[in-house]
């Protein structure tokens, strides 16, 4: 084939040709609550005109929701994979969307595991979230088993405070035996090889 070279307007044209072509937009199945995403062509997720509509519907990218949230991508990933959050809508190039609900639902989500609700039981309680009205009884058992959880710990906790107490106290007399007399084993350690202080 021979070479051949464009005039000025011709050039024009060949390079407005090359360029990417527009976003193409379609509607996500339904149910997904978002009404339609583009995909991640030349001028789509990055394009100003496509953020002003993402904004505009509430509409968020995964590092926009993690920042709201104080979380990370990963923490979001991981939620999302223990399906403790709905599997995200995503555009033609694979990028997750999130409406403003899935903010309340992760508030709700670290609320309840700084209560001490494991990611299981965070996921039964998100379950009876749905119920309304009807959960309250199952709520309520919840709450008894995590109270009492919780004491029994607590009660460890205090024996243990006792114990790391009274190892305190062989250690300053050991230390203070020393001062004036020819220096001798460590107490707690030589009781914990007997099989426990005393």
């Amino acid at each position: 084939m021979k070479d051949f070279a464009l005039g000025e307007g011709g050039a024009a044209f060949h390079k407005r040709n090359l360029r990417s072509p527009r976003p193409t937009c379609h509607r996500p199945p339904f149910g997904h609550g978002i009404s339609w995403a583009c995909s991640p062509f030349d001028s789509g997720l990055r394009s100003r005109l496509y953020d002003l509509h993402m904004a505009a519907n509430g509409i968020m990218q995964i590092g926009e929701v993690a920042k709201r949230a104080s979380l990370t991508v990963d923490a979001i990933r991981f939620y999302e994979r223990r399906r403790l959050l709905p599997k995200a809508a995503r555009t033609a190039g694979k990028f997750r969307l999130y409406t403003e609900d899935i903010l309340e639902r992760l508030r709700f989500i670290q609320q309840m595991q700084t209560l001490g609700f494991s990611l299981k039981e965070v996921g039964e309680l998100l379950k009876l979230r749905e119920r309304k009205v009807d959960a309250c009884e199952s709520v309520k058992k919840l709450l008894e088993a995590k109270l009492t959880d919780v004491r029994s710990k607590l009660s460890h906790l205090q024996q243990l405070e006792s114990q790391l107490v009274a190892d305190l106290h062989k250690c300053n007399r050991e230390l203070n035996h020393r001062q004036r007399h020819s220096s001798g084993a460590c107490p707690v350690l030589e009781e914990a090889g007997k099989g426990g202080s005393k």
